[in-house]
């Protein structure tokens, strides 16, 4: 090979190259191990590799990777490379030993794994932590909650599981909005860690919904002891703008091994004891083993009529608009079902989905929004509204339906709109709790040609082993990243490194939950593909809708 090019391509190449003589001494370095390490030639060149500290305890490894009689003069693997201002970066390094004109030479070559090493980084605390608080979330809570029962059950000890909930947060969201929201989860946490035991775990497992594990609890007296501890941290009133708030919270508490032996059923019957204490009047708590009187007038009045809802048509489906940050126009929606209960008013789904799902009804529902979805862009489509898709929320129960594909596949044929149109929202813990089963399950729904999008992204399992194997279309990027972005400088690296992973996967992403001009300006820069949120719109009527499209097409 001609010299010139020979030497074009050592000084190009993208990894760091070092070339030493017999005696150890460097003889040749390219420019990208230059800027790689701040060193200049000069200061490397005919300096044995032994005297610069260039990879540190490791020079050890070079001596016996050219120890003839230990191996074959080769070794690779991950080391620290030293910089010249004392900076220490991973690379990926080979030695090599070889034999040129009966000359021998060694070469080393380095490529710098910083990118790699801060991604693997970032998606562990993905895993295991709540962005918005630095608490373990539910994923590292399981695994804490374990390691707690072995040890309380080698020394014959109790471990106490706490449920607590805020009481009205939705109503500071209301007002506030979700930044506002926000502030108050975090100056909340700060009131209630000091007075959590070094022992203990307090854990954020959703909005405003923690879990904190007490460790070498002896009775139900030192349950109630730390749950009005952490009442009297809370008596002060907090500011949020200025504004002054007093809340409180309601508590469910269950004991290990007294009610359960099981992690998972401890956390649910705390939950349980949870529910059972708002309906009780809220600012209030409960022990599962003590409860004796549970209020269930409302979830009469909501069991009573939810099997019958649909068929009287109480149930309404609200539409928030989905938004291009490339065109700023309205490409899609999601669909967000609301009941009008003839005595409680318009109910919220977070209060009559989970009923739904306990007593059997969620079928139903299901079924009734996807055939309301239907209908909704047939109709839009005759008045000339061409909605590129419309999203649906799908419970697990739904997700396993078997028959869930022949459902969606008559009711698009019955409505005869393009699959494509119709997307199905589902979850993490939806999808992880059997991979396998649910890759089957989500291979068949595809063969509809219908979309399908990964909800809550980054709140759970988060792992690009699984999904890059999942065929999915669209993934939504949770609000908890993307409320705090003007003033969290890793909400930003992290939903950046989302988006550059997942376009080299070919997959949209969504942002929910964006409510600022700042927050859309930074999604913008950074390639997102579109956004929901009270920036643009609330979740709003289809009329409302109708009238929001008709303007965005001005």
């Amino acid at each position: 090979m001609d010299e010139d090019i020979f030497y074009e391509i050592f000084n190009n190449s993208q990894e760091a190259i070092l070339v030493l003589d017999n005696n150890k001494n460097i003889i040749a370095v390219n420019n990208t191990f230059s800027n790689l390490t701040n060193y200049g030639r000069d200061e490397l060149i005919n300096r044995s590799i032994f005297d610069i500290e260039l990879f540190g305890s490791f020079s050890q490894i070079l001596k016996n990777a050219w120890d003839d009689k230990k191996n074959d003069g080769y070794w690779e693997g991950e080391l620290l490379l030293n910089k010249k201002l004392g900076i220490s970066i991973p690379v990926w390094a080979e030695f090599k030993k070889t034999t040129k004109e009966k000359n021998i030479l060694y070469i080393i070559t380095a490529l710098d794994i910083s990118h790699k090493k801060m991604l693997e980084n970032s998606l562990d605390f993905l895993r295991n932590y709540d962005a918005l608080t630095g608490l373990p979330n539910k994923n590292l809570l399981d695994d804490r909650l374990k390691q707690s029962i072995a040890t309380a059950k080698r020394m014959k000890l109790k471990v106490g599981v706490l449920y607590i909930d805020i009481d009205n947060f939705k109503l500071i969201n209301d007002n506030f909005g979700y930044p506002g929201g926000d502030i108050l989860i975090q100056k909340f946490i700060k009131r209630l860690l000091p007075v959590v035991r070094e022992t203990d775990t307090l854990s954020r497992i959703s909005s405003d919904n923690f879990v904190l594990i007490c460790f070498g609890i002896k009775s139900d007296k030192e349950i109630l002891i730390i749950i009005n501890r952490l009442r009297e941290a809370l008596r002060d009133p907090f500011y949020i703008y200025n504004n002054r708030i007093t809340i409180t919270i309601s508590v469910g508490a269950c004991l290990y091994p007294d009610d359960t032996e099981d992690p998972l059923k401890l956390i649910n019957l705390a939950e349980s004891a949870l529910e059972s204490a708002k309906e009780m009047g809220r600012n209030t708590y409960l022990l599962y083993n003590t409860k004796d009187t549970v209020n269930i007038e409302e979830n009469f009045a909501i069991l009573s009529r939810l099997g019958e809802a649909s068929k009287r048509d109480e149930f309404v489906l609200y539409y928030q608009p989905k938004v291009s940050l490339k065109s700023d126009k309205i490409v899609g929606a999601e669909a967000l079902i609301r009941w009008n209960h003839p005595t409680l008013g318009l109910v919220s789904p977070m209060r009559f989905i989970p009923l739904a799902e306990t007593y059997g009804y969620i079928k139903e529902v299901g079924e009734w929004v996807v055939n309301k979805v239907c209908m909704q862009l047939l109709y839009w489509s005759k008045k000339g509204i061409n909605i590129e898709n419309i999203s649906i929320n799908i419970s697990p129960l739904q997700f396993n339906d078997k028959n869930l594909r022949l459902f969606l596949e008559e009711v698009i044929n019955k409505y005869n709109i393009e699959p494509k149109r119709l997307e199905l929202e589902l979850t993490e813990s939806m999808i992880m709790k059997d991979f396998n089963i649910s890759l089957g399950i989500m291979e068949e729904l595809k063969k509809l040609n219908i979309l399908l999008s990964l909800d809550d992204f980054g709140t759970g399992y988060s792992s690009l082993s699984y999904l890059s194997k999942l065929p999915i279309d669209i993934i939504k990027i949770d609000r908890s990243f993307v409320m705090r972005l003007k003033e969290n400088e890793y909400n930003r690296k992290i939903i950046n490194m989302i988006v550059q992973l997942t376009k080299s996967l070919d997959i949209k992403v969504i942002a929910e939950g964006v409510e600022t001009k700042e927050q859309y300006d930074i999604l913008k820069s950074l390639g997102c593909d579109e956004y929901q949120g009270y920036y643009y719109s609330k979740p709003i009527t289809c009329d409302d809708f109708e009238h929001l499209w008709n303007n965005n097409l001005k």
